[in-house]
C-alpha cells in the first residue's frame, strides 16, 4: 500500500506504558465525529476503505449539546435539526433508521416534537412563553447570512458566528 493512500496514525498509550507506542494503519482518518464525520466514515467503509474517526469528546455527535433550562433545571438535548431534503440525506437517515419529516422552516404545518436523545422517547416539554421573541431575534441573526436559505455553500472564510456551538450562539445573542 502506498503512503499516499494510507495514513499511519500513532497513538501514545497510557502513562503506565510510557515509551511504548501503538501504531495502526488506516486508509483514512476522519477528524470529528459529528454528522459529517460519521457520514464520511460510513461512505468510505462502504467503498471498502479502512477508517479511523478521531473525536475530541467521549461520544459521537458533533454539535449535539445538552442545554439545561435555567428556570426549570430540565435538560434539553439539542442537535442539528435541518438538513437539505436531498436523496443523500434521506438515504443516510434511512440507513441509521432515523425517521424524518419535511417542513418549510418557520411554517406551522407540522407540530414540533421533543425527544430525549438518551432514550429515544418523546419528551413532555413546553417551551417558555416568550419563545416567539427569541425566534424573532434568532431570525434577525440568520438574516445576516442570506446564503443559508439556498443551502450550506458557505463563504471562505466562514463567518465566526457560524462556527459557534449552538448553545454558545444562543448565549452570545441572548436568545
Amino acid at each position: 500500500m502506498r503512503f499516499s493512500t494510507a495514513l499511519i496514525l500513532s497513538v501514545a498509550v497510557g502513562a503506565s506504558q510510557a515509551g511504548r507506542t501503538t501504531t495502526i494503519e488506516r486508509d483514512y482518518v476522519i477528524i470529528g465525529g459529528g454528522s459529517t464525520g460519521v457520514y464520511s466514515a460510513i461512505y468510505l467503509k462502504d467503498k471498502g476503505k479502512s477508517v479511523a474517526v478521531v473525536e475530541a469528546k467521549d461520544i459521537l455527535g458533533g454539535h449535539t449539546e445538552t442545554y439545561v433550562d435555567p428556570v426549570t433545571s430540565r435538560p434539553i438535548n439539542l442537535a442539528v435539526v435541518v438538513f437539505q431534503a436531498n436523496q443523500v440525506a434521506k438515504d443516510y437517515f434511512a440507513r441509521l433508521n432515523i425517521s424524518t419529516i419535511t417542513q418549510v422552516p418557520g411554517s406551522s404545518q407540522t407540530p414540533t416534537q421533543y425527544y430525549n436523545y438518551a432514550t429515544g422517547e418523546q419528551a413532555s416539554y413546553s417551551p417558555s412563553p416568550d419563545t416567539g421573541t427569541a425566534l424573532q431575534a434568532y431570525a434577525a441573526q440568520l438574516a445576516k447570512y442570506p446564503y443559508l436559505e439556498t443551502g450550506f455553500n458557505l463563504p471562505s472564510p466562514v463567518p465566526e458566528d457560524l462556527l459557534l456551538k449552538f448553545g454558545d450562539f444562543v448565549d452570545k445573542y441572548q436568545l
